[in-house]
């Protein structure tokens, strides 16, 4: 059965800290499992029917990898006791609320000096932090393309908001 953060008409709980991950990472660790045997829409439906499917499938995924990878969650206790764990996929941005990696590619493209941002390329860039590498790479080159996009627009108006004042100020 479903654990009480799933069964309410809330919203579900972060994944980060969700029975749903806890169960999908318990089962994994379960070698006689059925979730080794289940297709990924079954795997959404039996664990975690409440998350969205495409934030499911990229946090599933990502889970997978540590798994198979034996890092992360399924990573041998390191002799200091700390894992380094991979950002949850978050929405890129919503009206009330913006990312980490949307947050950090903004600044990067705002205030490019000294970041090498210039020269990198669209995946080279991805490969450049997990907050980016959270989304898979075809998500990452639209938001990124977008984001070129609203920096230039954002740059212009504050190149003319200095120019405004500086107008002003020596008036």
């Amino acid at each position: 059965s479903l654990g009480g953060d799933e069964n309410s008409d809330d919203e579900p709980s972060p994944w980060r800290n969700s029975r749903a991950k806890q169960r999908v990472i318990s089962s994994l660790k379960d070698a006689t499992s059925e979730i080794h045997f289940l297709e990924l829409k079954q795997i959404h439906l039996k664990f975690a029917p409440r998350y969205l499917f495409k934030r499911f499938k990229s946090n599933y995924k990502r889970l997978l990898a540590q798994f198979e990878g034996k890092t992360g969650v399924f990573a041998e206790q390191q002799s200091d006791g700390e894992i380094e764990e991979e950002p949850e996929v978050e929405a890129w941005y919503t009206a009330g609320r913006i990312s980490k990696g949307y947050s950090l590619l903004y600044n990067l493209y705002m205030e490019p000096e000294g970041t090498g941002i210039e020269s990198m390329s669209v995946r080279e860039l991805w490969q450049s932090d997990a907050h980016f590498r959270c989304y898979e790479f075809e998500l990452f080159e639209d938001y990124n393309r977008k984001m070129i996009n609203l920096t230039k627009k954002h740059k212009k108006l504050v190149d003319q908001d200095e120019a405004d004042f500086k107008h002003t100020t020596s008036l």
